[in-house]
């Protein structure tokens, strides 16, 4: 079937012989009944009319052709007409008469109503056409319920100043559409069922809200893996302002599903996890809280805040595992949520008012592979939509996490690599015994055609005054500084700059692009500055003198702190809460306690790592990729050993590291 739009598909049954007619018109009642006929499965019932129902235009005409031709023999012109239509989506039932029953008006499509009493002076009911408009699975007949998700939406109405769901005079707070798929059916508003002008109920100053929440995993062969996603929207959405007086005409809505592949646990196994030590444990698993006053990031326990902050937020998101074994995955916390919000019942666990999950705001969104959390609505703040946070969460999440702060801003966390070092057996095997370290290659890389406009030039090469195993160099930086390797101690300082005044940080690397001269990788000391761009320098042994050299190739470039020099520096672990903390610089024993299986890890943060010139260069190709060198020694069994790699801006980075056995050391 299809929904009627041609009055000819109607059909009147004869006066007193109310029958298996689609229409029924009862002049002695003055009602009109509008019946499912298809379902009665009756002979000689005429025109068929189903759940797809019928346009209250098609039923206007149709009326109108009854009144003027009277086929039944109902003497209908002797009766006021029952309708007056303002528009083809809006009418008024006047005179008394009504649609038979509840029945009548769900068939009803694509109209909104008011019901008068007979003197046309009493309103006594009103109601608001709805129309979804995007797709959602399901027909209003169900006709293909064997092959085809049969989801119905369903509605609320809000208070439009505190935004908090009404309890209604009848019924639940959320309400189920009578008929699956795509939205186009009436919802009432008002009922003064005795036309004194008290209303029963009136909901006409409230916000109506649709929603379409499906649930995952539908027990039907051809989509018993499927999930699908959440949408809501309401008459604020489209355009009425809330506590404006809802129009009874219809009104369109966006609302749409689709397949959601983010969903990864069943309601079930949800549900048989909900016990205590479980990990959905309603106690000590996740949990949703509501916050009466916003709270800043900086409190909620992450090892490092959100770059750029603290900032506030008003919900929380706790994405702890019931078992105590850790945190959900994303994914987890994800279908957790979605399910709570399924429910018709209190999500929170905090006391308070209560939070009724299928009323309640989504909380969290996909995009792509990153878990985005939402502005939701706050009843313990008024109603105000405020930010969600996420606390606890899985350490190997963080960089596929943003949240959305009360600014309606999403915050990333400073992205941190895990690095996953793997060592040969034979050094292993050394236990307690054998170190390891990580070092930078160089911690920054002054490049020409970057902060150095156009060369690096050497000159005046010769033996140095102060050591006759050394030569020394006056090197000038050509072109426009915009930023100079210089600790020039006035104007504008690099303060990790090159600087000769402390050892450490004097020590830096000519790096040539390209060929093999002499100056190509030469580690050099800075003795003396002279301004933002001439300095004097030193090479730290004799191995290769320096040459008089123009450098004006691209990355041609000065790189500080470099390894094999006194300034080679260790990197510094993402562990701790302040980032550049000495104590957590990464140079493990390779005892048992330190790795899993062969393999140690540390986390290395790209974002809030500023170790001495270190900066972070997000945006600019590989700039910001990490050169690092690891060394490791062993006694017995294992010798020392080393292995160069980058570390880059995915999650994990892994390196592996074979150490020769060790055939020499003896120590009787």
């Amino acid at each position: 079937m299809a929904l009627i739009t041609d009055p000819d598909n109607l059909l009147d049954a004869r006066a007193g012989q109310d029958s298996n007619t689609n229409i029924f018109i009862d002049t002695a009642n003055r009602t009109i009944k509008i019946r499912n006929n298809v379902a009665s499965g009756s002979a000689n019932k005429g025109p068929e009319l189903s759940n797809d129902g019928v346009t209250h235009q098609a039923l206007y005409s149709f009326l109108k052709e009854q009144w003027k031709d009277d086929p039944q023999l109902k003497t209908l012109i002797a009766y006021p007409f029952p309708l007056i239509a303002i528009t083809p989506e809006q009418f008024e039932w006047r005179y008394g008469w009504t649609p038979a029953d509840d029945s009548s008006r769900s068939l009803i499509r694509t109209g909104g109503w008011r019901e008068f009493d007979i003197t046309n002076t009493k309103q006594i009911k009103e109601y608001i056409g709805t129309i979804s408009l995007g797709n959602i699975q399901g027909e209003p007949t169900e006709e293909n319920a064997a092959t085809v998700n049969q989801h119905k939406a369903y509605y609320g109405f809000f208070d439009a100043t505190t935004k908090a769901p009404i309890t209604p005079a009848v019924g639940a707070r959320a309400r189920e559409y009578d008929y699956a798929g795509e939205v186009n059916q009436a919802v009432q508003t008002y009922q003064d069922s005795d036309g004194d002008g008290t209303p029963f109920f009136d909901y006409r100053d409230k916000i109506l809200r649709l929603f379409i929440r499906s649930k995952p995993f539908n027990k039907l062969q051809v989509e018993k893996s499927t999930a699908w996603t959440f949408d809501q929207t309401d008459t604020v959405d489209i355009g009425i302002e809330a506590g404006a007086t809802l129009p009874y005409n219809t009104q369109r809505f966006p609302l749409v599903e689709g397949q959601d592949l983010k969903i990864s646990v069943t309601d079930s196994a949800i549900e048989a996890a909900q016990n205590e030590n479980e990990k959905y444990a309603s106690k000590t698993g996740p949990s949703i809280e509501y916050l009466a006053t916003s709270e800043k990031s900086n409190t909620f326990g992450y090892a490092e805040d959100l770059l750029e902050g603290p900032y506030p937020f008003g919900i929380k998101i706790n994405a702890q595992d019931g078992t105590g074994s850790g945190s959900l995955t994303n994914q987890e916390l994800y279908s957790w949520t979605q399910y709570s919000l399924r429910q018709d019942s209190d999500i929170e666990l905090a006391t308070g008012d209560d939070k009724i999950g299928k009323l309640a705001d989504e909380l969290l969104v996909f995009v792509g592979d990153t878990l985005t959390t939402k502005l939701a609505t706050n009843l313990d703040q008024s109603g105000t939509k405020t930010g969600v946070a996420i606390t606890n969460i899985n350490a190997n999440d963080i960089n596929l996490t943003q949240l959305r702060s009360d600014s309606d801003a999403l915050r990333s966390f400073p992205f941190s690599t895990n690095v996953e070092i793997t060592f040969s057996q034979d050094i292993v095997d050394d236990s307690s015994t054998a170190k390891a370290f990580a070092y930078y290659d160089h911690t920054r890389s002054y490049d020409v055609g970057g902060e150095i406009a156009t060369s690096i030039v050497l000159s005046d090469v010769g033996t140095a005054n102060a050591d006759a195993t050394q030569d020394s160099v006056n090197i000038k930086l050509n072109g426009t500084v915009s930023f100079t390797p210089l600790n020039t101690g006035a104007g504008t300082i690099n303060v990790n700059g090159l600087n000769p005044a402390v050892d450490a940080d004097a020590y830096f690397r000519i790096h040539k692009n390209s060929g093999t001269g002499a100056n190509h990788n030469l580690i050099m000391k800075v003795t003396k500055i002279s301004d933002s761009s001439t300095f004097a320098a030193i090479t730290i042994d004799d191995d290769a003198a320096p040459e008089n050299e123009t450098l004006n190739t691209t990355n041609d470039a000065i790189r500080t702190h470099p390894i094999n020099s006194p300034g080679a520096l260790l990197l510094d672990s993402a562990a701790a809460t302040s980032e550049n903390n000495a104590d957590e610089a990464v140079n493990p024993t390779l005892a048992a306690a330190n790795l899993s299986g062969n393999t140690f890890s540390f986390s290395y943060a790209f974002d809030n790592n500023s170790q001495k010139d270190r900066v972070n260069k997000v945006g600019t190709g590989d700039a910001d990729n990490v050169a690092v060198v690891i060394r490791a020694l062993g006694l017995k069994s294992g010798t020392w050993a080393e292995a160069t790699s980058t570390l880059t801006r995915v999650n994990t980075n892994s390196i592996s590291l074979v150490s020769p056995v060790e055939r020499n050391y003896s120590n009787p």
